[in-house]
């Protein structure tokens, strides 16, 4: 019998007893239906996903090989799974952040966005913040950050060095110059982001620079038995008027951007596309948008990924996804056989969209009757925001409010204020706001101060207040708007 014969047959042996003592032969496919084309994750493979800009690659890559690998590993004991992660395009601190929005929403059914997570628009709730300071949930952090190794070298040969002294770590040489695993169901992941962003060798072009990558990827693959996953940008024109009209907007060997050839390299080469982004109301029989009632219905949730490559499977496959986008959570859509399924499913994306409408909205409100005294400052700003769009690229003007147009009272906490004018110019040290004003903040208008209500006889004092102001203002513009800086700071209490 050859070495060649005998090597293979000891490989099925191998993998048979594996399956026979639940050892898995490979990571599992985490979406059922594309398991049946794609069993999962092997070592000694070469996978691309490849898609146009904003097709959400990075968010499938990282749901299908990093957070599916490294949550099976934490089930499996019989299983190790570490990670390099080229992280030509995002930085670190951001990969992690997604990482924690994806444990909210599988782990405690949280769905936020990085910039609810950051407090950037809205600031992160108390709940969410325990929770993701709790031990269950930064079990799955710390688990994270011991097996994922992040590199943002983008040189080919540095890349190369890096893969090698990385994987070192893992194993010892032989008498025989081989690489032997210290423990044999040890998966070692190889993932880049993306491969467009990666330098050309001195004298090169980027074509060959690339190619000359792809060839080593498959050498680095079958040297160590490493799982080489790339993600590959398509050309902006991969989604432009003339794939619509001829209705090819999936990503296919002739979209792929800087080195088509890849292709040919791969194991598995996944395709993703984002039907939201050209505007389509219907893509391959699933509905993206409402023309009649002109609103979103899948929109800008739905994903297709279609295979491209696939070695010892079939090819053409196209897959329907649901995904929240930011925190690279993916799951299948009813298949469009399953038309009651379907729709049930389109209506409980409707209701979740009018629910976190209305949560908004709730939340706006409640800034403004909050019962917190001690801010008053972000109460006015959310009242504020209500009453006027404030543009952040009109930088030379300020907020102006013109006397008429000053509410009769704000609610803060448990008070309520009243505007009331004086004849004196320094009126600022009577406003209720002086210590925290932060002048373009609060509604604010010249010789005007906010203070406290007190009860008052029939006469209605409030009403009083403005007639007085409207008597004694000429300027009556009726509108809240904007003043040019220099104009408005002559008045500007």
């Amino acid at each position: 019998m050859s070495n060649l014969v005998k090597k293979t047959l000891d490989n099925i042996k191998q993998r048979r007893y594996n399956a026979l003592h639940n050892i898995s032969n490979c990571i599992p496919c985490p979406l059922p239906r594309l398991a049946k084309e794609w069993a999962g994750l092997e070592k000694k493979k070469y996978i691309i996903v490849a898609g146009s800009d904003k097709s959400s690659k990075t968010q499938f890559s990282s749901f299908l090989f990093v957070y599916n690998s490294l949550h099976y590993a934490m089930k499996h004991s019989n299983t190790k799974v570490d990670i390099l992660y080229f992280n030509l395009e995002e930085d670190a601190e951001d990969i992690l952040n997604r990482y924690r929005l994806y444990l909210l929403k599988i782990k405690y059914g949280i769905l936020s966005n990085n910039d609810e997570l950051l407090s950037t628009g809205t600031i992160l709730p108390e709940t969410i913040c325990n929770t993701i300071e709790s031990s269950p949930f930064n079990e799955y952090l710390e688990y994270f950050d011991q097996h994922v190794t992040f590199s943002n070298i983008n040189t080919v040969p540095e890349m190369l060095n890096k893969m090698i002294e990385w994987n070192n770590q893992f194993g010892t040489y032989g008498e025989n110059g081989k690489f032997k695993l210290n423990f044999d169901n040890h998966y070692r992941i190889i993932l880049t982001d993306h491969i467009g962003l990666i330098d050309a060798m001195q004298g090169e072009t980027l074509f060959n620079t690339l190619k000359t990558f792809s060839h080593k990827c498959i050498h680095m693959r079958d040297a160590y038995n490493l799982t080489i996953c790339n993600i590959q940008q398509c050309s902006a024109n991969s989604e432009g008027l003339e794939a619509i009209k001829m209705s090819r907007l999936l990503p296919s060997k002739y979209t792929l951007a800087e080195y088509r050839n890849s292709i040919a390299d791969v194991n598995t080469m996944f395709g993703i596309f984002n039907p939201s982004k050209v505007n389509l109301d219907t893509f391959n029989g699933y509905l993206i948008y409402d023309n009649i009632n002109k609103e979103d219905v899948l929109g800008d949730n739905a994903r297709f990924v279609n295979i491209m490559a696939n070695r010892g499977g079939r090819l053409g496959a196209i897959l329907s996804l649901y995904t929240d986008g930011s925190n690279a959570y993916f799951e299948e859509l009813p298949s469009l056989r399953e038309k009651k399924k379907l729709e049930e499913f389109y209506e409980k994306l409707r209701n979740k969209r009018n629910l976190e409408m209305m949560k908004t909205e709730e939340k706006e409100q409640s800034l403004i009757t909050s019962q917190n005294s001690n801010q008053p400052i972000k109460v006015i700003k959310s009242f504020f925001a209500n009453i006027i769009s404030i543009k952040k690229a009109k930088k030379k003007y300020e907020l102006y409010w013109d006397l008429e147009s000053l509410p009769d009272k704000l609610h803060i906490g448990y008070n309520y204020l009243i505007p009331i004018l004086s004849d004196k110019e320094n009126v600022c040290d009577k406003c209720w706001f002086h210590n925290e004003c932060n002048r373009s903040d609060i509604p604010c208008a010249p010789r005007v101060y906010w203070t406290l209500e007190e009860p008052q006889p029939q006469n209605n004092t409030q009403e009083t207040n403005k007639i007085e102001i409207k008597n004694q203002e000429e300027e009556k513009e009726k509108t809240i708007g904007f003043k040019f800086k220099n104009i408005f700071k002559k008045d500007k209490k």
